[in-house]
């Protein structure tokens, strides 16, 4: 069952940001989390078991930080995205809205 999506490229153009903003959030929160886990140093040792902490700590931290910031990266994209289809289908507007005046003028005679 299809439905119809009801939204004008204006509004498409005026939610594209607060879309990228959450996605600057994203960044933050990655950015945070480098510089929180900085201060901390090398709390785990550097013995066996900090070895062997450090060994899953590092991956999880280096796939959480790369997941925020692939996130940030594809809704700064999905913003790009979204503003140019608006300005498309604005320009589509305005050339059908062309076509149509056109075709309801009365034809023009030739000398």
């Amino acid at each position: 069952m299809s439905q119809e999506l009801d939204v004008s490229p204006g509004e498409v153009t005026s939610a594209a940001p607060l879309i990228e903003e959450v996605g600057m959030v994203a960044k933050e929160i990655s950015d945070e989390i480098v510089n929180g886990l900085a201060t901390l140093g090398n709390f785990a040792g550097n013995d066996a078991t900090g070895d062997a902490f450090w060994g899953q700590w590092n991956p999880a931290i280096a796939a959480t930080v790369d997941l925020l910031n692939g996130f940030t990266k594809t809704l700064g994209q999905m913003t790009d995205a979204l503003v140019s289809t608006a300005a498309l289908y604005s320009k589509a507007d305005d050339v059908n809205a062309e076509v149509a005046d056109a075709s309801t003028a009365p034809p023009t005679q030739l000398p």
